[in-house]
């Protein structure tokens, strides 16, 4: 309880600031909880505007910004690049707040174990922060599994749709058509194949390694992590992974996340 009400308090604290200044009804916000494969979808919508719009600019860790802008860096959108007849999605970490009515959204969600493992990772690698041991970490009230469950619970039944990480793992031509298509947008498989692999981890490690990624806080961290399932089972024993999914609660359940459920990549 006294978790939730902390997070309230931000949440009030800081919304002003998660909102672009003006509304354009064509932008659709790509949603998600940390570490839940934002970053990888990002790329892909990037790299589909690249291609639709025939723009010049490569979408890397420079550029991803202008092709799916972050509102929390940049919230007035500043240097964005618009395709006609393809939706400038814009990148969002913040649980629902009634300014967001006004816009679709695609929402990213991915299994709570892997979600928290690699978000411990992240905060211990890229920002070099202190903080607790994983068992203690994933029940964290600002970072851990009641804050993973109330981000979701304020989002997924009002977003267009709904995209599982791991179904974009195992067929991704088949989750972006599905995830595109509810938000009315008709683009060919080829194209989407096209986006698919320059949006590879593959890709996206060299893009890293070779130009850099202007928003690491730590250079020595890599940021893009491999595209497997299983790790927090390597991490976490059964009772701990039991206790999280019990606090992950229905919204896990729905979306088919359980003790014996599947798993994502770090």
């Amino acid at each position: 309880m006294i978790g939730r009400l902390l997070r309230a308090g931000e949440r009030i604290a800081r919304s002003r600031l998660e909102v672009p200044p003006f509304h354009d009804p064509t932008h659709v916000l790509l949603a998600s909880y940390p570490k839940s494969g934002n970053t990888w979808l990002r790329f892909i919508l990037a790299n589909l505007s690249r291609s639709i719009g025939d723009h010049d600019l490569d979408v890397d860790f420079h550029s991803i910004g202008r092709y799916v802008p972050e509102i929390r860096r940049n919230r007035k959108l500043e240097g964005r690049i618009e395709t006609a007849g393809f939706p400038l999605f814009l990148k969002t970490h913040f649980p629902h707040i009634p300014a967001f009515d006004r816009y679709r959204a695609l929402v990213v969600i991915r299994d709570p174990a892997d979600t928290l493992v690699s978000y411990h990772r992240h905060l211990s690698g890229a920002a070099g922060k202190r903080l607790p041991d994983l068992p203690r970490f994933v029940h964290h009230w600002r970072y851990g599994v009641d804050a993973w469950r109330d981000w979701y619970e304020s989002w997924v039944d009002r977003a267009a749709h709904v995209i599982r990480y791991e179904d974009l793992l195992e067929d991704p031509v088949a989750a972006m058509r599905s995830a595109l298509g509810a938000l009315g947008l008709s683009v060919d498989a080829e194209a989407i194949d096209i986006a698919l692999q320059r949006s590879s981890k593959d890709r996206m490690r060299s893009a890293q390694n070779e130009r850099g990624d202007p928003n690491l806080k730590n250079r020595r961290y890599q940021f893009v992590g491999k595209a497997r399932s299983g790790w927090s089972r390597e991490l976490l024993d059964a009772a701990q992974l039991a206790r999280l999914y019990e606090r992950a609660g229905e919204v896990a359940e729905r979306f088919g996340y359980g003790a014996v459920g599947e798993a994502g990549d770090p």
